[in-house]
């Protein structure tokens, strides 16, 4: 299965760091290694002057359509130690900054809330039309109200190192 991921060295190298800490633990319900080790076996390599503007990377302040929001969410992709939940500044090897990393505008993001939107860039000109309204919520078992900060907290404490 090719996920159409797009990471540089850096960003390849913070996550195959991270999978084989990840794949040491045993005995968990979910492994982010695993998932973490699949992404690096499907994603392709591109260097760090990439002319690219239309993937999720390092530094880059997301748009995600998120099940149950009005208005899309801002996130910031980052390296772990600049991780800031209060300011929107996720790591990337957080479950949302794994999920995001590398993805291309209007890709379809599975969070443990629902399938997320991958609609533009904040510092951006506006996101295409056409990605709108696809985000939706995975099961009525697991709303999302809203709750940001904690939400991402309680992520940040089952996926990191």
């Amino acid at each position: 299965m090719k996920s159409h991921r797009w990471l540089t060295l850096e960003e390849a190298a913070l996550i195959e760091r991270a999978a084989e800490d990840w794949l040491r633990v045993r005995e968990v319900e979910f492994n982010p290694g695993e998932y973490a080790a699949r992404l690096l076996v499907d994603m392709e390599l591109r260097s760090a002057d990439c002319a690219r503007r239309d993937i999720a990377s390092l530094g880059r302040s997301i748009l995600l359509e998120m099940p149950g929001e009005i208005a899309p969410l801002s996130y910031t992709l980052v390296r772990p130690e600049e991780e800031d939940l209060q300011g929107a500044r996720v790591s990337i090897l957080s479950e949302i900054g794994l999920a995001c990393i590398g993805q291309v505008v209007c890709s379809e993001i599975s969070l443990p809330f629902g399938i997320a939107t991958f609609i533009g860039f904040a510092d951006a000109r506006p996101f295409p039309v056409e990605c709108r309204g696809r985000a939706r919520r995975r099961s009525l078992l697991l709303p999302y109200h809203g709750m940001l900060v904690p939400a991402l907290q309680d992520l940040h404490r089952i996926t990191t190192p």
